[in-house]
């Protein structure tokens, strides 16, 4: 544990506590790790530009447009007399936000991609919608509420001045750092949880483009990968073909890790392969800035010890104007079918009851 930081339970503590610093407009992190029932309080941090050797709580971008170093701060004393009383009536950032995404720009921009991975002859991208809405609840409620429903999930919720308030649940990890080990996952291909027939070729396709991209950034930056079994994964409402790939951290550095993570991020489980030419094709077919969408988050001790998973199953909020944005994404390949991939988008959008 970092000075400056709480650990505690899912209680009314820590609903207070976050919404004294959502109040005040603090930089702020707050996270609990899968299987754990200890949560992580920063109630005000320091923001330093780039993954930071003093740790903290890392926050980067899509397509590592920014990365920055929450730090925490010593423990401060709250005046409720801080505290502004009058919210404004029309906030012109919350007034600014793109609309949802409908299932008519959604299947266009699906069979677009379908045509040019089919012209190309190989090779998966990601496409995301963004849905907006009217917040039902307080964001320390959805928080505390994502702790207890998915216990395996990374439950996260931060602010930054670049990023905003953003809080989710994912299941993917981007890559760990413990007892002289790297650990990441390759998490790709989805369908309902509990479905019983044999996973198809197109899912089985993602899942392959991400193992082997994964191993070969590994490889490429000297670290051996070794590659686990293929399993199934349960994650909320829908289930995902999942390999754990490792490799030894001896003589790994700073530098080593920031140009790992660099070309790791984002893998072709939220931008798609070649990632060049899938990148491309998501600034076509994506009206929304992703934000913080498909990058990655989470507490950094220092370069043997962390744990940074990527942002999905998310949404930005707005507690000003008490709204949100929530971004949901999906992998086409040569094998997707315009409607199906709406129907994964509706299920993974499910996972957050905003």
């Amino acid at each position: 544990m970092l000075n400056g930081e709480l650990y505690l339970r899912a209680d009314d503590t820590i609903k207070t506590l976050l919404d004294e610093s959502i109040r005040r407009g603090n930089n702020f992190y707050c996270y609990q790790l899968p299987q754990s029932n200890r949560i992580t309080v920063c109630r005000e941090a320091i923001v330093i530009p780039g993954l930071s050797e003093r740790g903290g709580f890392v926050v980067s971008s899509f397509n590592n447009e920014y990365t920055l170093t929450l730090h925490p701060e010593a423990e401060i004393e709250f005046e409720d007399s801080l505290f502004s009383e009058n919210l404004q009536e029309d906030c012109p950032l919350c007034s600014a936000m793109l609309p949802s995404t409908t299932r008519e720009e959604h299947r266009k921009g699906v069979k677009a991609i379908i045509s040019s991975l089919r012209q190309n002859g190989f090779g998966k991208c990601v496409l995301s919608r963004r849905i907006s809405g009217e917040l039902t609840k307080t964001i320390p409620d959805i928080f505390v509420e994502l702790c207890k429903k998915y216990p395996t999930a990374f439950i996260f919720l931060y602010n930054t001045p670049a990023s905003g308030i953003w809080l989710g649940a994912t299941p993917e990890l981007l890559l760990k750092a413990e007892d002289g080990k790297l650990t990441s996952v390759s998490l790709a291909g989805t369908r309902p949880n509990g479905t019983a027939a044999e996973w198809d070729a197109k899912n089985r396709e993602e899942q392959d483009i991400v193992t082997q991209y994964i191993a070969d950034t590994l490889a490429k930056n000297d670290i051996e990968p070794r590659i686990g079994p293929l399993f199934t994964r349960q994650a909320g409402p829908v289930e995902h073909l999942c390999r754990i790939i490792n490799g030894d951290t001896e003589d790994i550095t700073i530098s080593s890790i920031r140009s790992l993570l660099h070309t790791l991020s984002p893998t072709p489980a939220l931008g798609g392969y070649p990632k060049n030419f899938a990148l491309g094709l998501i600034q076509t077919h994506e009206s929304h800035s992703r934000e913080c969408y498909g990058g990655f988050c989470g507490p950094f001790q220092d370069k043997d010890n962390f744990n940074l998973y990527v942002n999905l199953r998310s949404a930005r909020v707005f507690p000003e104007c008490g709204v949100y944005a929530q971004y949901v994404g999906g992998g086409i390949t040569r094998f997707s079918n315009a409607e199906d991939e709406w129907k994964e988008t509706e299920i993974k959008a499910s996972t957050l009851k905003l």
